[in-house]
């Protein structure tokens, strides 16, 4: 018991530290934050900064764990339908939106004027963001297509231009795209739609989804 009431203060102080250090990005940007200065807004020393992060890059990524798809999604259903498929694509999408709060949409902002400069951070992000988002709906899509459950699309293609949709639309949305903040909720669904418009086999449209 005691054991457990210890790990759940450290997560607390973790979050305590990640929610001060998201501030002071957003605030500050990456370059000019300072360990310092993420220690005076946590009130947290310097050194229990450092015990629970190895340093600024992995506070910042460390921020992002709500978007690593190997840590917060559920492994996909076996399909035996169509419905199994369009749940999975559907809950996908609106598990992703349901992660983009505005802390973290704060994150992304400093994160992606980022990694473009910033080879260290740009692997890690790519890591940590990008390829669990990517490997997980590939392997599933996969075995569908292999199965016959799924129109031969390129698997490999469709996951990514799904990433890439999202990862577009977040970035409208960082630019003040007034449509697209406005609209925001409506993106998951659409984009479900889009996607399952492309997997479904030939001749199963209007069908019942049971009918695969």
């Amino acid at each position: 018991m005691r054991e457990a009431l210890r790990e759940k203060t450290l997560l607390t102080r973790r979050q305590h530290i990640l929610d001060a250090a998201i501030r002071v990005f957003a605030k500050s940007g990456y370059h000019r934050t300072t360990i310092k200065e993420i220690s005076a807004a946590s009130g947290v020393s310097d050194g229990t900064i450092y015990n629970l992060f190895e340093n600024k890059e992995e506070l910042l990524l460390s921020a992002l764990d709500p978007l690593d798809e190997s840590k917060n999604s559920p492994t996909p259903p076996p399909a035996t339908s169509f419905a199994d498929v369009e749940q999975f694509v559907r809950h996908s999408f609106r598990r992703r939106w349901e992660t983009f709060t505005p802390e973290t949409l704060d994150v992304l902002r400093v994160v992606l004027s980022e990694v473009l400069t910033n080879p260290e951070l740009r692997d890690l992000y790519v890591k940590r963001a990008i390829l669990p988002a990517i490997t997980l709906p590939e392997a599933y899509f996969k075995k569908l297509v292999s199965a016959g459950k799924l129109r031969p699309i390129n698997v490999s293609i469709t996951t990514r231009a799904m990433v890439a949709s999202v990862l577009g639309l977040v970035t409208l949305r960082l630019l003040g795209d007034p449509y697209t903040t406005k609209h925001w909720n409506n993106f998951p669904d659409q984009l479900a739609d889009m996607l399952l418009d492309g997997l479904i086999k030939s001749g199963e449209q209007g069908k019942p989804h049971d009918a695969v």
